[in-house]
């Protein structure tokens, strides 16, 4: 079925390129609904404000409704009647005292406040929310109300986190601070995206229409989830906007840049909420920039081209939430190397499925069961048939997991949590042209096991919430364990003032193309790689007050020790090879500052993260020098306006210098990236029309995110989307 569905993308790529067909099918489900009449209607609203995601049930009947991104819900075509109204939230149950009555008259409005179960929607706000055991999962949320322009929009919001490699060769990693992308675990609805291969998340992957809410946790092995060495991104999608049921979208910009995507939401009501939709982008990147000796060049194979599909469907049938989605990447990209010698024939290819879904039931007297299931088959080709050395290299990655977890009722002020995951890897490898070269065929099964207990209390003005968790990962006959914990202490009383401590333990275990990297064909492969450790600790203080308007302050202090973290040192000229640094350090601290006006017209939010990442090897020449590519410091400011008709984003980013030899004798230089947003909406009848203009890097800064790879200069485009 995999492979059928592989050889239909690549087949049928022309029906990408007909938009008319695309809106046809999307649209008609629609038309055969006919004319929809609202009747009941309100906004699910926490002390920290409006709820998304959450499921609002008329009892008894087949009829539910997903809040969306401003916590409102609709029911539209009921029959006249009596009925009663609840919404269900991580399979907790809330139900409104007084019945409703439906007529033929207008629509009844009805909200409903919850006092527990938050969600906070803002961005950059560090949260304790996820599940009832909200002490044990520190989080930075943001809410996408809007499809972000790219990945490192997102990004650029969360302290902590950088861009490590550019996205123009057709891949884009994150980085947390102290460590490689490899340490980071990233998530999308709850199916981890790491690479078998590479260990990294190619984030250039996910289609970014059908994200709804981005959900950072910094403390590994503290959110009952087994493995992840410095922390956990989540991905999650959903439903976006309000009514929103057809969207098409077109944009250009300079050296090369286009982009399509159609998107197609519909509730219905009974039957859940469907998503569908389709994204296109091309780049060519012939930009110009300064080589390795001083000469002005054209950035040459570096062109990018990517084709993603999505779709998600979720559903509340009686006590059982139901949940699936999945997408499809199709890729290809030139691969320009070192700009000193770029390869202008080298080709990769990817194609990426994956997919899942969740069934959650609510059990008397036992609690919450959820189980999930996740497929994701990914298949990569490296080719140059015309160089130097010719070569034809192809990866095929498979994983499965099946994951059981239960939350258990609580007792008093106690709610536990028990995980139990088995899961499946496989990585085939093989080169058509250089057969002693071949990877072969390296299995890993992996059986895991983890809980938690969280604890919460509210002795007015005082609240108390802490938890604990751990877990452990059984491969072969080695047992791997990471544990956590975490506690937040706050005052209300008109304002709200706190502090959140956490610890947390966690590993990685190498990835199989690590333990299997050849050098040459001399070169055994490396099956005694040690897994890699950390050791997490932070202290937080926060506040939330409103003075002509609302404000967030927060500050943090981590400290990260990690033990034999594997690095890639150079070993032969230009070659690498995986190897155990015995011992790094890093040390951040990190401050933010949100303010929005009143009425929101304009927010402000800044963020500062000072850090120092250390190398501990002893006897070594490199023994307390600066881990390369970890920036010293960087500041981000985002500065956003929204009044009637017309909306405006300012963003500054400063990145301090990096060095990239690890005797740090040299380093890249520090740079300042300022880049500018318009939109401008217009509403017509049902129909909504945006345009926007984008320009990123408006000063035209020269800079380097990696050794020899200039990024693009001043960048500009223009888009026109209209939603139905």
């Amino acid at each position: 079925m995999v492979i059928c569905f592989h050889e239909f993308l690549r087949k049928s790529r022309g029906i990408f390129y007909s938009p008319a067909l695309i809106i046809l099918i999307l649209a008609l489900p629609h038309l055969l609904l006919g004319q929809e009449i609202l009747k009941i209607y309100g906004q699910v609203i926490s002390r920290d404000g409006a709820m998304s995601g959450v499921s609002v049930v008329l009892d008894k009947t087949p009829y539910n409704s997903l809040t969306d991104n401003n916590g409102f819900y609709y029911f539209y075509n009921i029959p006249v009647g009596i009925y009663s109204l609840s919404c269900r939230l991580n399979f907790n149950h809330y139900k409104l005292a007084e019945d409703l009555i439906v007529e033929d008259g207008p629509a009844i409005r009805r909200d409903i406040y919850l006092d527990e179960g938050v969600i906070n929607i803002a961005p950059i706000v560090v949260t304790a929310n996820r599940y009832d055991n909200k002490a044990n999962r520190q989080e930075i949320a943001i809410d996408l109300r809007e499809k972000p322009a790219n990945v490192s929009e997102i990004i650029a919001k969360i302290p902590g986190l950088n861009v490590l490699a550019a996205g123009d060769g057709g891949e884009l990693y994150v980085a947390p601070n102290g460590a490689r992308p490899e340490a980071l675990e990233v998530y999308v609805d709850g199916r981890k995206i790491n690479s078998i291969l590479t260990g990294k998340a190619d984030l250039n992957q996910i289609p970014l229409g059908a994200l709804r809410r981005v959900e950072y946790y910094p403390t590994a092995g503290a959110i009952n989830e087994n493995g992840g060495l410095a922390g956990r991104l989540d991905f999650i999608s959903g439903k976006r906007a309000d009514e929103e049921y057809l969207s098409i979208g077109a944009s250009g910009g300079s050296f090369g840049r286009s982009d399509y995507d159609a998107r197609y939401n519909q509730s219905i009501p009974g039957y859940g909420n469907i998503e569908i939709g389709w994204e296109h982008s091309k780049r060519k990147n012939n930009y110009k920039y300064i080589d390795y000796f001083g000469e002005q060049q054209i950035r040459r194979n570096a062109d990018y081209r990517s084709d993603k599909v999505y779709f998600g469907y979720a559903a509340c049938v009686k006590e059982m939430l139901i949940k699936l989605s999945g997408y499809g990447y199709d890729g290809s990209n030139g691969i320009p190397g070192k700009t000193v010698t770029p390869s202008l024939n080298a080709r990769s290819d990817k194609f990426t499925l994956s997919t899942g879904g969740e069934v959650g039931l609510s059990v008397k007297k036992v609690g919450a069961i959820n189980m999930r299931y996740s497929y994701q088959n990914r298949k990569t080709e490296y080719r140059d048939s015309v160089g130097i050395t010719p070569y034809l290299t192809q990866y095929n990655e498979l994983e499965n997991t099946l994951e059981l977890s239960v939350s258990w009722n609580k007792v008093g002020n106690l709610r536990p949590e028990s995980r139990f995951a088995i899961a499946s890897e496989k990585l085939e490898g093989k080169d058509n042209l250089r057969p002693a070269y071949a990877l072969g065929i390296v299995k890993r099964n992996i059986l895991g096991l983890g809980g938690g207990i969280g604890y919460s209390d509210k002795l007015s003005p005082l609240n108390i919430e802490c938890g604990i968790s751990g877990g452990a990962d059984k491969v072969k006959k080695q047992i791997y364990s990471s544990y956590g914990g975490r506690s937040s202490l706050w005052v209300e009383h008109g304002f709200k003032l706190g502090m959140n401590l956490s610890y947390g333990k966690s590993y990685r275990l190498p990835g199989l193309a690590e333990l299997n990297w050849k050098e040459d064909v001399f070169v055994i492969a490396n099956p005694d790689l040690r897994p890699e450790r950390s050791f997490q600790g932070s202290i937080g203080t926060f506040a939330e007050f409103p003075v002509w308007g609302r404000w967030r302050l927060s500050a943090e202090y981590r400290d990260v020790r990690y033990r034999d973290l594997i690095y890639w040192r150079r070993s032969q000229g230009l070659r690498y090879k995986p190897v155990n640094i015995a011992r790094s350090d890093c040390f951040a601290a990190s401050y933010t500052v949100l303010y929005r006006s009143p009425g929101e017209i304009a927010s402000v939010e800044f963020s500062r993260v000072n850090s120092v990442s250390l190398n501990r090897e002893e006897g070594q020449p490199y023994y307390g020098k600066r881990v390369i590519f970890q920036p010293s410091y960087v500041n981000r400011i985002r500065v956003s306006i929204s009044y009637e008709l017309l909306s405006a984003q300012l963003e500054i980013q400063d990145v301090g210098e990096r060095y990239y030899l690890e005797e740090n004798t040299k380093a890249l230089a520090p740079y300042t990236l300022i880049n500018l947003g318009v939109d401008l909406h217009f509403r017509i009848d049902r129909l909504t029309l945006g345009l926007k203009f984008k320009a990123d890097n408006i000063t035209n800064t020269s800079y380097e995110l990696l050794e020899y790879q200039p990024m693009p200069p001043r960048t500009w485009g223009f888009g026109l989307a209209i939603k139905i």
